[in-house]
């Protein structure tokens, strides 16, 4: 989810307590991949409103596939989980991030 201009400054306090710096800094961390903390490229959002790397998301997605593939058929397939929330994610569609 990209950042609103606003939210992409902030400042840093003083050392000498308190006072807030007049020089804004950037903070970029809206624009990172919660996988490979890297600037989007090519991002999706995924069913839970998350956005990743497409790449980085598909990896992800392979990864877990691999992991269950050999479980026994009676065993309770452990739930595919979002990886920026560790919450199960239902569903493995993929929306362009155009935001």
């Amino acid at each position: 989810k990209m950042a609103c201009p606003q939210q992409l400054f902030h400042a840093e306090p003083r050392a000498n307590g308190g006072m807030m710096n007049s020089t804004p800094t950037l903070d970029f961390s809206g624009l990172l991949c919660p996988i490979c903390q890297e600037f989007f490229d090519d991002p999706v959002v995924t069913a839970d409103g998350q956005s990743y790397c497409r790449l980085c998301i598909a990896e992800w997605f392979q990864m877990y596939d691999r992991q269950t593939k050999w479980q026994e058929p009676s065993a309770m397939r452990l739930p595919l989980l979002a990886p920026a929330t560790q919450q199960p994610l239902n569903s493995r569609v993929l929306l362009e991030n155009v935001a």
